[in-house]
C-alpha cells in the first residue's frame, strides 16, 4: 500500500490522492525496464538548460508551466515561471539586436506571406518580376 505524503489534506479525495501517486511510480518502473545502460554523458550547464527552456518553447511549443514541470520531474530542478519567462524575454532582446544588425537595403521587393496571421517578408531576390 502506498502511504500518502504529508502535504494531503483530509479535504482531498483519498483516491484521487492514491491514483496520482501511482501514476507517478508507474512512470518510473515503465522506464526502468529499457535501462541498457548510459547511451551518453550530457554536461548541464546553465547555457545548455536556458537553451532546452528556448528549444522546448520555441520548438515544441510547450508553455512556461510545461516547461517548469518538465525541469522540476527531470531534472530535479525547481524553477518559478517568473525566471523561465525572464530567460525567454533576454533570448528575445539578443534575437531583436542581431535582426536589427541584419542589412536588407538590398531586397529590391518585398514579397508578403502570412504567418500565422502576421506579415513576414521574405528575404530572397524575386527574379520573376522585371
Amino acid at each position: 500500500m502506498l502511504a500518502l505524503p504529508q502535504f494531503v489534506s483530509d479535504e482531498i479525495e483519498h483516491g484521487s490522492a492514491l491514483r496520482q501517486i501511482g501514476t507517478g511510480q508507474r512512470k518510473d518502473v515503465a522506464f526502468a525496464a529499457n535501462d541498457e545502460g548510459v547511451l551518453f554523458n550530457l554536461p548541464v550547464t546553465q547555457g545548455w538548460l536556458d537553451q532546452l527552456v528556448l528549444s522546448l518553447t520555441l520548438i515544441c511549443r510547450s508553455s512556461c508551466r510545461g516547461v517548469k514541470e518538465l525541469l522540476r520531474d527531470m531534472f530535479d530542478l525547481p524553477v518559478s515561471i517568473g525566471t523561465i519567462h525572464n530567460r525567454l524575454q533576454s533570448a528575445a532582446a539578443k534575437a531583436a539586436t542581431i535582426n536589427r544588425a541584419q542589412d536588407l537595403s538590398n531586397i529590391c521587393v518585398g514579397l508578403q506571406d502570412e504567418i500565422f496571421g502576421s506579415v513576414a517578408l521574405a528575404k530572397f531576390r524575386n527574379y520573376f518580376l522585371p
